[in-house]
């Protein structure tokens, strides 16, 4: 294969695009073409963020679910299994919710381990950052536990509907409870947080944690990016520095392999090149919550 710095015209999103200009561009080894190839997959990786976004997307649907659950309730209060079906909805968040924490923290872990090792300062850094959000939030040591528990049964929690007078209106709020006795009794492994459960009212409201626990989990991905930054600059570097040699005219720059010699028989490797910019925030996240969950000893967390 011949491998080159090129452009490349033609509608790569097109699904019937049967026709390429490739232009004449500059060669490169197949060894730089793989470097180059990884880097950009690595960066495309890190630009998705996919494990990420999926936390938040789920984050949002279980609010979205709590919020409607007057009106759910309303559609399907006429129905015997009505209120059964509204705390399944809930049940279902809760599970998807738990479960994109797990594929987060899990994904992010073997990442690093895959990419830099064991022992390397990007997995330490990960360590130190979950060990200090487990140890200064209730919310967090309570949840992480939690999705350890979905295999036994779903998360005790229900929808609790209460009626209120607003300006001669009736009003209908819904809220989301976990029931204490039930998470106690429904699984085994809790540690010590078994000792702060047993602390808490029979049932307790949802949110104050859930919240908590996406501020802890914004601080990690902000310590492991910037645990990573030295690297992905690195491979921004090398993109970038390929992006120079692609020589100027039509189409879009790419790395292009094509049988060699040239016309001969084989498939054609084309890989667009883009420009990437790093995202950096200047200051890390606060975490805002309660170190027991309980109480009024609120603290705004802030890395040492």
């Amino acid at each position: 294969m011949k491998c080159q710095l090129c452009r490349i015209e033609g509608d790569p999103k097109a699904a019937d695009a049967t026709e390429w200009t490739v232009h004449e561009g500059v060669d490169i080894s197949q060894d730089e073409k793989r470097r180059l190839v990884q880097a950009l997959d690595v960066l495309m990786e890190e630009s998705e963020q996919e494990a990420r976004n999926l936390v938040l997307h789920r984050f949002q649907r279980l609010f979205a679910v709590k919020q409607a659950s007057p009106s759910s309730f309303e559609r399907l209060k006429s129905e015997p299994t009505g209120m059964k079906r509204l705390n399944g909805e809930l049940h279902g968040a809760m599970f998807e919710w738990l479960q994109a924490i797990r594929a987060f923290l899990d994904h992010t872990e073997t990442r690093l381990k895959r990419r830099y090792g064991d022992d390397s300062p990007q997995c330490r850094a990960f360590d130190e950052a979950t060990s200090a959000m487990f140890g200064s939030f209730f919310a967090y040591r309570f949840l992480y536990k939690l999705r350890n528990a979905q295999h036994v049964d779903f998360t005790p929690i229900g929808i609790v509907l209460s009626e209120r007078v607003e300006h001669g209106r009736r009003v209908t709020d819904g809220s989301a409870r976990f029931r204490r006795d039930d998470l106690l009794n429904g699984f085994s492994r809790w540690g010590t947080v078994k000792a702060e459960l047993e602390q808490f009212p029979e049932t307790f409201p949802m949110d104050e944690f859930v919240v908590t626990m996406i501020q802890c989990l914004d601080y990690i991905a902000y310590v492991v990016a910037e645990a990573e930054r030295p690297y992905l600059e690195g491979l921004v570097g090398g993109v970038d520095e390929a992006l120079s040699k692609v020589p100027t005219g039509r189409g879009f720059p790419a790395v292009c392999c094509v049988p060699d010699p040239v016309g001969s028989s084989g498939t054609i490797e084309m890989h667009p090149l883009f420009a990437v910019t790093l995202e950096h925030e200047a200051e890390p996240p606060k975490v805002i919550g309660r170190p027991t969950g309980r109480g009024d000893d609120w603290i705004v967390w802030e890395a040492p």
